[in-house]
């Protein structure tokens, strides 16, 4: 067992589709010659590629495969501008603040008058203030469409996806929330040494709901959501493979997430 490029994998690729044929060859005849050499170039336990033949008659086909990150391009985030903005409740913002808290109370304050009032100190102290509200706000309003939670970031730290639920269709998705005071403003995903919400960003070792539910990105789906407490607005996109973002058009496609196992097996 070791990890494996999703793209590869899955047939996400013109190479993994080439790694699923062969492997389907082999799986057609039995006792058929099937052999898979790791090659690696680091002291990971993350291979940088396959070596595989499969026997097909008389004759062996054989082929390299790269298993390296980096062939898997970024995000796009041009699915959540494309994305519904669904309307935001205030009352949910309101439920989901403790105005016991100095910071929460800041945010309130910058929630009715706009950040413009804000220093830049307070803007700093905000910010993950923001991020944290967006995640319960998030999680109000899945729940209320018949998501149901299985993990949530409690912090301090953060490493990884804050959400992961289980959808109407059962698709168990990670989701990544950002949360922004700004009107008119999508927040985009980070792109670091590893890209936010990429399979190995996923699959990192310090990503704690991914961790603790045991799952990696093969076994779990995707999710982006924007929450705009200006505009009174949010916004989501899906994915089935962590490569391509889908926009959400509307509140019915996140009442039965089947549709997104469909396109994954299309």
């Amino acid at each position: 067992m070791v990890p494996m490029d999703s793209n590869l994998n899955r047939g996400r690729s013109e190479a993994g589709s080439r790694f699923r044929a062969m492997e389907r060859a082999a799986a057609k005849v039995p006792g058929a010659l099937f052999l898979v050499a790791l090659s690696y170039v680091d002291g990971s336990d993350r291979p940088s590629g396959f070596d595989v033949a499969v026997q097909r008659g008389e004759v062996v086909e054989a082929a390299s495969f790269s298993n390296s990150r980096v062939d898997n391009p970024p995000l796009s985030g041009s699915a959540l501008r494309r994305s519904a903005p669904l309307e935001l409740d205030p009352s949910t913002v309101s439920a989901c603040l403790d105005l016991g808290s100095d910071v929460d109370r800041l945010f309130a304050g910058a929630w009715h008058l706009r950040t413009k009032v804000l220093s830049p100190s307070e803007r700093n102290r905000l910010a993950g203030t923001t991020g944290h509200i967006a995640e319960s706000v998030t999680e109000v309003m899945l729940n209320d469409l018949g998501w149901h939670l299985l993990w949530h970031f409690e912090g301090p730290g953060r490493h990884g996806v804050d959400l992961v639920m289980l959808s109407p269709g059962d698709l168990v998705i990670a989701i990544e929330v950002k949360g922004t005071l700004v009107p008119g403003r999508i927040l985009r995903l980070s792109r670091r040494e590893l890209d936010q919400m990429s399979a190995g960003w996923v699959d990192k070792a310090d990503n704690g709901g991914m961790a603790e539910l045991e799952m990696k990105s093969e076994d779990v789906f995707g999710a982006v959501v924007v929450v705009n407490f200006a505009d009174l607005t949010w916004r989501v996109s899906v994915t089935s493979d962590f490569i391509t973002l889908v926009p959400v058009s509307g509140l019915e496609a996140l009442m039965d997430m089947s549709w997104l196992r469909d396109k994954s097996e299309g």
